[in-house]
């Protein structure tokens, strides 16, 4: 699993202050007090941590792997 990452302060400072997603949520302050925006797994000791949306997409990814892609034919009637 990629746990990359690192809080919301780490990842501002390594782009230059600069926060992605921060402008996009109205919830920003409080995400980011548990994590950066794309980490998979964020909270705190104290709180708990929980499973953010990129886990799923990671998880997904993993069931994915090794698959073969099959031809699908779809002719649109006119």
């Amino acid at each position: 699993m990629n746990l990359h990452g690192g809080g919301a302060g780490v990842i501002s400072s390594a782009l230059g202050g600069h926060l992605p997603g921060a402008q996009l949520s109205p919830d920003a302050a409080a995400i980011a007090a548990e994590g950066s925006f794309y980490t998979p797994i964020a909270g705190s000791r104290e709180k708990g941590f929980s499973a953010r949306p990129v886990l799923y997409g990671m998880k997904l990814a993993g069931v994915l792997a090794g698959g073969r892609m099959r031809p699908a034919l779809f002719d649109q009637p006119r």
